[in-house]
């Protein structure tokens, strides 16, 4: 699962949408991140997605994903 993330991260350009504020495509790329275990980068985008969305549902769901990434970055200290 991890190298089909990163082929999708590395496959994204940034320089063909660096303004882009879609609250689903940090939250995906996020999501992207978090597989490949780059918790940093994870949480970066999934705090970005919270800032360009409005909707409360989605807001809660971004804070679940933050705390996973909490999680995962305690469970990669600890190995």
């Amino acid at each position: 699962m991890g190298n089909d993330c990163q082929t999708v991260i590395a496959g994204y350009d940034k320089k063909k949408a660096p303004h882009l504020d879609y609250h689903l495509l940090h939250a995906t790329l996020g999501e992207f991140h978090r597989r490949a275990g780059r918790v940093q980068e994870a949480r970066r985008c999934f705090l970005k997605a919270m800032e360009c969305t409005v909707s409360l549902s989605e807001q809660r769901l971004l804070e679940r994903k933050l705390r996973d990434c909490e999680a995962l970055a305690q469970t990669i200290k600890g190995e």
